[in-house]
């Protein structure tokens, strides 16, 4: 209880966690917020895995500048280059967490004009006006998934792909 009172707002993804923590929280409930998933807009859960692309990986980097959390453009090349090789992949798919800058889309932007220069293939990087539409599209599209993130490892696996987890 000490650490939700120290806070100003109490963020929770959907009405029955919002629900959850103000019944087990009541003097905290006045500051709980429903404030969504990006995953899961536009179509829920409805996992389109039967549009996959079969020589298309996604990359979702695990960055979150406020925790300190980045990643290695190196490992991410090296996997990729890996995937070239052995598979003949010809298109990768850029997702950062969202929108903003701190979540990955500068690295996103960034590792396009990289990969661009060394290796065979076509990018495309999900940015505002793609993310903001959900999540599970472009990871529906991908063969393999390689993220630094314990949401594209659920989703990959829900999806039944080859996650390559970064880190």
């Amino acid at each position: 209880g000490r650490v939700l009172a120290a806070c100003d707002a109490i963020c929770l993804r959907d009405p029955l966690s919002a629900q959850s923590v103000r019944a087990d929280f009541p003097a905290q409930a006045g500051k709980v917020r429903v404030a969504g998933a990006l995953a899961f807009l536009e179509g829920g859960l409805a996992f389109p895995s039967g549009r996959m692309e079969p020589l298309t990986c996604l990359v979702s980097p695990g960055i979150d500048a406020g925790e300190g959390r980045i990643e290695d453009p190196a490992e991410i090349l090296t996997e990729l280059r890996a995937l070239v090789e052995r598979f003949g992949l010809q298109h990768v798919i850029l997702v950062s967490h969202d929108a903003r800058k701190a979540l990955g889309l500068d690295f996103c932007r960034s590792l396009e004009s990289e990969i661009l220069k060394v290796l065979p293939v076509t990018v495309e990087v999900s940015a505002p006006g793609g993310v903001e539409r959900g999540l599970l599209q472009p990871y529906g599209r991908a063969r393999w998934i390689i993220t630094g993130r314990l949401h594209g490892l659920i989703v990959g696996a829900l999806l039944g792909r080859s996650v390559i987890y970064t880190r």
